[in-house]
């Protein structure tokens, strides 16, 4: 046989709904080598076809004797015209054939150079492998990759032509926004809509802030109507009333020295000063002290292991503000007279270094009924 033409494949064989036998335009040997594959036009997904002696069935073929020229495939199935018939030579790189030296005709050096280019062939063949490649039926050849230079950080995307590739920024791609959650998106345009989404419903709290909240810190940020809001700088806590967007309404709920205001014959003898008191570690041991506020704070210098808290009258709300040191520090050995909400298990105290947990209690005259939010930063 000689190879007067490069051609290894075949592509594009229309299917009717009636036409089983296709023609190749390339040569072969032998069946082993031909690979045929029905190709779904509207997606170009390939389906590799099973070759078999005869009576073939569906998404198989049969294929007459080749004697190194071109040939006939028949399918077992007359496909539809959303399909097309794709068909390739791929040998398998190996070279099993032995020559032996016949006097003038030294065989073991020839045997020994097709040797050497079948393992050419198996190194070149490993390396394609390792490649981005078209599928069987792609009719494109010669696609390259962009430069490099100057484009870092950039992606890569298929040109308007659809004959090549190119560099392109975020803002160049045109996918439906907002991306849906099977599609790895929140499938919201706002942080309210996207936890929403996501099954996402713990409040936004804001514990580290240096001012006061105003009418734009609303639902966009993702803030709800009981939302927390701490301003470290003045010691002010705020709660979120109402947050429409662009009209949010905070109250200032810990306000110093501002007693509660009743109306009617209320008779109040709870603590009515909210000053914040900062309380400090002694010897692994700490006292919040609730005589001059409803409030204190602690920046951990030292784990504590044993937690005492006082002043505090029936009916008072109280709240510890408890700030991470930069080395992990721990805080147990609370009183019993602590109910926890959650069955009664203490807090582990958030270790991420300047963190922030927030303990409330209400105060019966017996027990601190006990509540937490962890992990502010």
């Amino acid at each position: 046989m000689t190879l007067t033409v490069s051609l290894t494949k075949t592509t594009g064989l229309a299917c009717n709904g009636v036409t089983v036998a296709f023609n190749s335009t390339f040569k072969a040997y032998d069946s082993a080598d031909v690979k045929v594959y029905k190709v779904l036009t509207s997606t170009g997904v390939e389906t590799l076809l099973s070759l078999v002696a005869d009576s073939a069935g569906v998404d198989e073929y049969t294929i007459g004797a080749l004697t190194g020229s071109t040939f006939t495939i028949t399918a077992g199935t007359a496909y539809a015209s959303t399909f097309t018939i794709a068909m390739k030579r791929e040998l398998a790189l190996t070279q099993t054939r032995s020559f032996t030296n016949q006097r003038s005709y030294r065989g073991e050096t020839h045997e020994l150079a097709y040797d050497e280019l079948t393992m050419m062939m198996q190194s070149l063949d490993e390396t394609i492998a390792r490649s981005l490649k078209f599928p069987v039926s792609s009719a494109f050849t010669g696609v390259e990759v962009p430069v490099l230079t100057d484009n870092a950080e950039l992606f890569m995307k298929v040109n308007a032509a659809e004959t090549g590739v190119e560099w392109a920024q975020p803002a160049d791609f045109t996918a439906s926004l907002p991306l849906a959650v099977a599609n790895g998106g929140t499938g919201g345009t706002t942080p309210a809509a996207a936890k929403t989404n996501l099954g996402i419903s713990a409040f936004q709290h804001n514990a580290v802030a240096t001012t006061a909240p105003g009418v734009g810190d609303d639902s966009d940020d993702g803030y709800e109507v009981g939302s927390r809001w701490i301003n470290v700088t003045t010691d002010r806590h705020y709660s979120a009333l109402d947050v429409t967007v662009g009209a949010a309404v905070w109250i200032e709920t810990l306000q110093t020295d501002q007693a509660l205001a009743f109306s009617g014959t209320h008779t109040h003898t709870a603590l009515a000063l909210f000053t914040e008191q900062n309380d400090t570690i002694t010897t692994n041991a700490i006292t919040f002290d609730f005589s001059a506020g409803n409030t204190c704070k602690v920046t951990l210098d030292d784990d504590v292991t044993g937690v005492t808290l006082s002043g505090a009258a029936a009916g008072a709300a109280l709240q510890i503000r408890i700030t991470q040191d930069s080395t992990p520090r721990t805080v147990g050995g609370w009183p019993a007279a602590v109910k926890w909400w959650n069955g009664g298990v203490a807090p582990v105290i958030s270790t991420t270094a300047a963190s922030v947990d927030i303990i409330y209690l209400f105060f019966d005259g017996t027990n601190y009924f006990a509540s937490f939010v962890q992990d502010h930063r």
